[in-house]
């Protein structure tokens, strides 16, 4: 209604609308065509003016927003905003009661247990941050005896973590030193190989692993 007639107000309209949704935490991409729309709708909607913007864009928003609230409150499991979940608070253990340390495996685990593809609000990453800190709580500090043929996690994060499989070990003759040797399966240090003590690798190893469903899951959750 600004710039009628003008070839890039359809450009203008999309570009405030994405800055709008960007500066309010909220981008959504049908958010944008719903602005391109209102320029080149035809002239039914221009006839509408800045009641488009009431009938049926808000009157559409409101409806779909209350049946996805009302839809994610069947499940005890799911709320809508994410904001609304967690609101019970819960004990956190003295800092000296509990050795924690998030691994790659605990934000796997909580991504399964999240259930949210890659496109995650603030609150969701909070949420998984969360989770990922229960789910380390449970770990062992390092496995008591290292076995041929297993696999071992380190349990860093990003480019430091890494799986080592253990493929032999050494002579077990008196006089000898207990060493292993073992193959970097994953993450830093990939299909290397490499030889050393077998109490210098339980120290490395945080706790053992298998390979399920394409993700390295802690043994202990399987027993």
């Amino acid at each position: 209604m600004l710039f009628p007639g003008q070839w890039w107000t359809g450009a203008v309209a999309v570009g405030l609308a994405i800055v709008v949704m960007q500066f309010l935490r909220c981008v959504h991409p049908p958010g944008g065509a719903t602005a391109l729309a209102a320029v080149i709708g035809g002239a039914d909607i221009h006839a509408l003016g800045y009641l488009f913007v009431l009938a049926p864009v808000l009157l559409n928003v409101a409806s779909i927003l209350a049946v996805a609230v009302l839809f994610n409150c069947l499940f005890s499991w799911r709320r809508y905003p994410a904001h609304l979940m967690h609101r019970t608070h819960v004990a956190v253990s003295a800092p000296l009661d509990r050795q924690l340390e998030l691994t790659q495996e605990d934000f796997e685990a909580a991504m399964q247990q999240l259930n949210t593809f890659i496109d995650v609000t603030t609150e969701e990453l909070i949420e998984l941050l969360e989770l990922a800190s229960r789910h380390a709580e449970q770990h062992q500090p390092h496995p008591a005896n290292i076995v041929p043929g297993s696999c071992y996690s380190n349990g860093k994060l990003g480019r430091l973590w890494s799986i080592r499989q253990v493929i032999d070990e050494g002579s077990s003759k008196p006089g000898k030193r207990d060493e292993i040797i073992y193959k970097t399966l994953a993450g830093d240090g990939a299909y290397a190989t490499g030889v050393c003590e077998r109490e210098a690798f339980r120290l490395w190893a945080r706790f053992e692993v298998v390979l399920r469903d394409g993700r390295w899951v802690k043994v202990q959750e399987l027993s």
